[in-house]
């Protein structure tokens, strides 16, 4: 992965039985740090969200020692499953149930009560009770900027533009704020035909409002002629109705998210830590002008309908 280094085992006990397990191992130099989570911060949303039923591997144990392995680990099951499309779309037409499936278990995540959890919760997602959705998006705002600064890249007077455009425009709510995963592309998920089999990568873990992980999926997940299906399925198992404004407000923070991810990619990493890895210079370049397109896009529809 961009941000661990992922491996599969095969251990075999004294009996001579087999199994898998999967290790996940932190890099040093991730190109979303510090945006995003830890693995000691993403294991008990991961514990959180198997406990509620959402199919996720389940976690053997987290080890801190970074001098074992190079950098902080955990451990976990290995679960099969078919990864069925990429970052932003699906490799070929998925089916009703599929889309139906994983409906249901986005709701799931989003019903979780994460105020009754009885276990610890990360202090840098969870800072303290009665958070707000205005409060939430306040702390991805100054973590983005955060990020922005760190990521060792040459300043984007259009990038800052875009950040002050987000805090300028930015939602207020007093509603209280749910988990949402962050990225729901394909890439993250494992299916067992049309059933999630595992859904992964939990790093861009953050509260906030639901419309935030509902815009990331009409952008990269749900085929447009099966939106409205999905949508039906997401509020027959709980989930929140989203509102229209909020859902082009979090698609924009999200493309502007991805922004500093590729030049991060393509200044940080290939040109300063790993220049002989090509893969991140094909997510510095490749991926710009769609971000920039898509961004346009969706703040022209933003102006156009509150002109209207």
């Amino acid at each position: 992965g961009f941000s661990n280094q992922t491996y599969r085992l095969a251990v075999s006990d004294a009996a001579g039985a087999t199994r898998f397990i999967v290790i996940r191992i932190a890099r040093g130099n991730s190109i979303q740090w510090p945006y995003t989570a830890t693995l000691e911060e993403e294991l008990p949303i991961i514990r959180m969200a198997q406990a509620a039923g959402i199919p996720v591997p389940p976690q053997l144990w987290l080890e801190t020692d970074s001098s074992l392995l190079g950098g902080m680990f955990h451990v976990m099951d290995y679960v099969r499953g078919d990864v069925l499309g990429g970052s932003l779309a699906p490799y070929k037409p998925v089916s009703d149930a599929l889309i139906a499936n994983a409906a249901e278990a986005l709701a799931c995540m989003h019903r979780m009560r994460w105020q009754e959890w009885v276990g610890r919760l990360p202090a840098r997602i969870v800072p303290q009770a009665g958070l707000t959705i205005t409060d939430s998006l306040d702390l991805i705002l100054r973590r983005m900027r955060e990020y922005l600064e760190a990521a060792w890249i040459s300043p984007s007077p259009m990038i800052l533009m875009l950040l002050d455009w987000l805090q300028r425009n930015r939602l207020g709510s007093a509603e209280t704020p749910v988990i949402t995963h962050g990225d729901l592309g394909f890439h993250n998920w494992l299916f067992d035909g049309d059933r999630p089999a595992a859904l992964l990568d939990w790093e861009n873990v953050a509260l906030c409002s639901p419309s935030k992980d509902i815009a990331n999926v009409k952008d990269c997940f749900v085929p447009a002629a099966q939106w409205d299906h999905f949508m039906r399925c997401y509020l027959k198992a709980g989930g929140r109705a989203p509102v229209e404004g909020e859902m082009r407000y979090y698609a924009v923070l999200r493309q502007v998210q991805a922004l500093i991810c590729t030049a991060s990619s393509q200044e940080k990493m290939f040109v300063a830590v790993d220049p002989g890895n090509s893969e991140f210079l094909e997510l510095g370049i490749g991926a710009r002008e769609y971000f920039y397109q898509t961004i346009l896009k969706d703040i022209d529809d933003i102006i156009g309908r509150d002109a209207a």
